[in-house]
């Protein structure tokens, strides 16, 4: 593991990254950048000020002779040009010099630690002169946020000393050793990892609409991972295993790059329970599935493919029943056929059809034979937002009654949170913006404590 102090500073963030991310890039303008008539101003000075959840003010100050350009642009997106904006600027020339700037006020949250690239171009009557990209780190820079990195994974956190960092790269290392080892699956570019201390801070940085059992999220189309981890260390004992669950959706959405099918959520989440178990028992799945048997209720397997209930006691039982689902394929099947069948999904086939490729059974098949396994008879499925039984509905926090993140949001990914830290999680989720533009969140890391705290207390009741 490799560190360095990051210093930011609230005026200028420049830098080299990677992907970037405007939560609601539907509000840029696509384009494709006119050629330049030149190779840039080989003596410009891009530079830009952050006024972070306000503001990004990108500036140029260049060499200039000659007649004043007619136009001056800025253009600016994700850094490997998925999608860009232009924006006029306000320009002049003085004593030989061109500078300009364009202050952009976006109308939505920007994913944190997530990258900006951006460029100038002048026009004038005969060229259009475009200069070199520079970029910019979107996070707070009111935290003193530090830097770590674990091979391809770029850590950064704030708070809880190197340990924090020692940590997750422990993670890091266990899920990715695991990832190849039992699946023949690798991470294949670089992605961050943004941890923070502060619940609440983590939630309003992730934007308005987020549920309050939200630990994280992941970011695949933009890699960047945001996770909770407390300055505490008795309150983290199992964020190595928390990392490691993360970076099986890190991977697999790199496994599986195409557009036109996503990995069920499920799939994702059975397979990243099972790294996540193989590091540290963190939640008792198949204590809660025994549950489930018991009680001959389950979510329907055809209901957890785009997203997890928002109740978290139902959220528990998806999370279990996913574990269970893909350790049934496992044993029954072997390992290779989760890599087989992530592959048939990058071939942009149907759930039905990649099952079928990869261990030859189709949905339905494969969840009554899985129904079998468990001695279950006549199982009644749940919808996804049914309301609970009386007794759970009565034990349950009123957190779980938070609105559902923004429908656009697709929240496939909800991992519990650290069990010492739930109680910080039971703030109110605020309420979906107005403007809410879509954005791919192919994770959320959730804390579903209180699903197991329901089933610990009937079991009391039953003792």
């Amino acid at each position: 593991m490799h560190s360095r102090s990051l210093h930011c500073s609230r005026r200028r963030l420049t830098g080299a990254a990677r992907f970037a991310a405007s939560i609601f890039l539907a509000a840029l303008v696509l384009l494709t950048a006119r050629p330049a008539a030149a190779d840039g101003l080989a003596d410009a000075v891009l530079t830009s000020e952050l006024d972070y959840g306000s503001s990004i003010t990108f500036e140029l100050d260049a060499p200039w002779l000659g007649p004043p350009p007619t136009a001056v642009s800025v253009l600016f997106g994700l850094p490997d040009g998925i999608a860009s904006a232009r924006r006029a600027a306000e320009f002049s020339v003085v004593d030989g010099r061109l500078t300009a700037a364009h202050v952009w006020m976006p109308r939505g949250r920007i994913v944190p630690g997530s990258d900006l690239a951006y460029r100038f171009e002048i026009e004038t009557a005969d060229a259009a002169i475009t200069t070199a990209a520079d970029s910019l780190t979107y996070i707070d820079p009111s935290l003193s946020w530090q830097r770590a990195s674990e091979g391809l994974v770029d850590i950064w956190w704030y708070a809880g000393g190197d340990a924090v960092a020692a940590e997750a790269s422990g993670g890091i290392r266990q899920g990715l050793d695991i990832l190849a080892r039992d699946f023949d699956l690798r991470l294949t570019r670089p992605t961050r990892l943004v941890l923070y201390a502060d619940l609440e801070r983590m939630h309003a940085d992730l934007g308005r609409g987020t549920n309050s059992w939200v630990g994280g999220q992941v970011f695949s189309a933009f890699d960047v991972t945001i996770l909770y981890a407390d300055a505490n260390p008795e309150f983290r004992r199992d964020l190595q295993a928390t990392v490691a669950h993360e970076m099986v959706h890190v991977v697999i959405d790199q496994v599986v790059d195409t557009p036109f099918r996503g990995v069920p959520a499920w799939v994702h989440e059975g397979v990243a329970t099972v790294v996540e178990s193989a590091v540290m028992e963190r939640f008792p799945y198949a204590e809660l599935m025994a549950e489930a048997v018991e009680e001959n209720t389950f979510v329907s397997l055809r209901g957890i493919v785009g997203s997890f209930p928002v109740n978290s006691r139902r959220a528990a039982l998806a999370y279990a029943q996913s574990n269970s689902i893909v350790t049934y394929i496992i044993d029954r099947w072997g390992s290779s056929a989760i890599t087989a069948l992530l592959h048939a999904y990058d071939e942009a086939l149907t759930d039905d059809e990649a099952l079928l490729a990869a261990v030859g059974v189709d949905q339905d098949a494969l969840e009554r034979e899985w129904l079998t396994s468990l001695g279950a008879q006549d199982a009644q499925f749940a919808a996804i937002d049914a309301p609970m039984p009386a007794e759970a509905e009565a034990a349950a926090p009123a957190a779980d009654a938070a609105d559902p993140a923004p429908a656009a949001a697709l929240a496939q990914d909800a991992l519990p949170a650290q069990p010492a830290a739930a109680s910080s999680t039971e703030s109110p989720a605020a309420a979906p913006s107005a403007v809410a533009t879509p954005v791919l969140v192919i994770g959320a890391v959730a804390v579903s404590g209180a699903g197991l705290a329901v089933l610990r207390r009937r079991r009391r009741a039953r003792a």
